[in-house]
């Protein structure tokens, strides 16, 4: 598959085990999982949206209490989501909101070629590696990223203490640009994003992985 080459690769054996340990953990709490209802909504659907533009605004950050999901599309940067539970609360409301925040500053590096400051604030230091890695990799290869990213909500599933958002990512109107000429970006697929709350609090991308086409 290209995204694996091009855009999120990542170690599948390793992503693997955390998403079996993220779900284990989830069915363990009872309570939360118990009373937690599952968000499902329908297949992608694609949009366009003006040229990326690399300028950075400041963002709340998450905390189940208190927080309203809103969408974090960003037409000037190139990513735009589709159909977000907006007015969604809780739990649910902080999961989908990191996934998103994620997804922004993941785009927002590997449109600019370098590591996005804003995903201190969303991730951990093991998956911004990750992202250095795909931002290096494309330098290597003398590619570069244009376009608009598309990420459709599908579920949110887990508890107040981990949960696992999946979204369906799409590059049809995004693309590399190599040796001055257009390639192709990845196949349409399935992202997993494994969030949870750290001890201070703030709802962080723990990791993710690339599944089945979408």
């Amino acid at each position: 598959m290209r995204r694996a080459r091009e855009t999120r690769t990542v170690a599948a054996a390793s992503v693997a085990a955390v998403l079996t340990a993220a779900v284990l953990a989830a069915c363990g709490t009872s309570d939360d999982a118990a009373s937690a209802p599952s968000l499902t909504l329908g297949p992608a659907t694609t949009s366009a949206a003006p040229p990326p533009s690399s300028t950075q605004a400041s963002t709340p950050t998450p905390t189940a209490s208190g927080f309203a999901l809103a969408d974090r599309s960003d037409p000037k940067l190139g990513i735009t989501f589709e159909k977000i539970p907006t007015g969604t609360t809780g739990w649910q409301a902080a999961a989908i909101d990191t996934a998103m925040r994620f997804e922004v500053e993941n785009w927002r590096s590997l449109v600019d070629g370098k590591l996005s400051s804003g995903l201190s604030d969303v991730t951990t230091k093991d998956t911004r590696k990750q992202v250095k890695d795909l931002v290096d990799g494309n330098r290597k290869r003398g590619s570069s990223v244009r376009g608009n990213e598309v990420d459709t909500y599908l579920s949110v599933d887990g508890s107040s203490k981990v949960a696992i958002v999946q979204m369906c990512n799409s590059w049809e109107d995004a693309y590399f640009v190599r040796d001055g000429k257009k390639v192709a970006g990845p196949d349409r697929a399935v992202i997993k994003l494994e969030v949870s709350p750290s001890v201070d609090g703030v709802w962080r991308l723990q990791g993710y992985s690339v599944g089945d086409p979408c």
